[in-house]
């Protein structure tokens, strides 16, 4: 569940040659929440750098240095990204260790019977990183260039008070009340020695089939599983007025679109449908749902999580 908690938008996978393909295929078999995506091209890779929190490359390390240096953007947006040789000897970390990378690449060695490469002093000294927390309460940081900062007065032995928040588990270093000379926000205008999480307004998009029962319990159910803060869900919707029940559970709007508004949705990040949903001629309900209702600029957080006879995914926005 670490690894979902980290990547809920999912996992790309991508051989750089034919050669690759065999060993991409096995490591995407072996993790959840993994889409194999094919050899590499420029396409598939700006498509993973956009849409997904984590990328394989089944390719030499230069060579993904390569790749990152040419479709990296920012720190704190780009996907965690893991190197893999096309034996499967070594996964390395490239870029945003801090991000998922380091776990990611532990996943994939561990998969494959190889060694992870890992060289960053957070895990060296035993401590989760700070770039969890951005992750694990479905925010993003103000200000990444304070990360440094902090993170020099947590690895000399120093400790962080959380502010809005209570410290998931594994961040020992992050107190609710003590005498901290640095403090974690979640929200917005930050003093010189506090470092803001801006939180998303989360927006779930829920699909089902006809015979889904106790939709009701079982959506926030797989909310809680992935860890998303009910609190801060503004609305539900579908395509399905069924769903309403969801809303009507939890006290909040409820949004019904039709297949031709879900249609029209221009969205690079959409999973592709399911068979059936593709034969009915609709391109995606759960994310699209979502990503519709929060609107201009949201993101896909949370990419469409099946549970039998139905989905559910996340999309949000952060408040300007």
């Amino acid at each position: 569940m670490l690894k979902d908690l980290l990547f809920p938008r999912g996992v790309a996978v991508i051989a750089g040659s034919k050669k690759g393909i065999e060993l991409a295929k096995v490591v995407n078999r072996s993790l959840e929440h993994s889409y194999f995506l094919g050899e590499y091209s420029e396409e598939v890779v700006r498509q993973a750098f956009k849409c997904f929190d984590g990328v394989i490359l089944i390719m030499s390390f230069s060579g993904a240095v390569r790749v990152v240096c040419k479709y990296s953007t920012k720190k704190g947006e780009d996907p965690a990204v893991v190197a893999v040789d096309s034996s499967g000897k070594f996964a390395i970390p490239v870029v945003n260790s801090h991000w998922g990378g380091n776990e990611l690449a532990s996943l994939v060695a561990n998969s494959v019977g190889g060694s992870a490469i890992l060289n960053t002093q957070a895990e060296e000294v035993g401590i989760r990183p700070l770039e969890h927390l951005a992750k694990l309460l479905y925010a993003k940081f103000e200000d990444v260039g304070k990360l440094a900062k902090v993170y020099s007065h947590v690895l000399d032995g120093g400790i962080l008070c959380a502010e809005n928040f209570d410290p998931p588990s594994g961040f020992d270093y992050v107190v609710t009340r003590g005498n901290c000379s640095f403090t974690v926000k979640l929200g917005r205008g930050c003093k010189e020695d506090e470092l803001c999480l801006i939180p998303y307004e989360l927006f779930v998009g829920v699909g089902l089939k006809d015979e889904a029962r106790d939709i009701e319990d079982r959506v926030p159910g797989i909310l809680a599983q992935y860890g998303v803060p009910l609190s801060r869900v503004k609305g539900i919707a579908s395509i399905k007025e069924r769903a309403k029940s969801v809303a009507d559970k939890l006290n909040l709007p409820f949004r019904l679109f039709s297949v031709d508004e879900l249609n029209s949705l221009d969205h690079d990040c959409l999973s592709p449908p399911s068979d059936k949903l593709r034969e009915e001629g609709i391109r995606g309900v759960a994310e699209a749902s979502a990503l519709m209702m929060a609107g201009k600029g949201a993101r896909l957080l949370l990419r469409k999580v099946k549970a039998h006879d139905l989905t559910v995914a996340v999309a949000g926005v952060v408040d300007v």
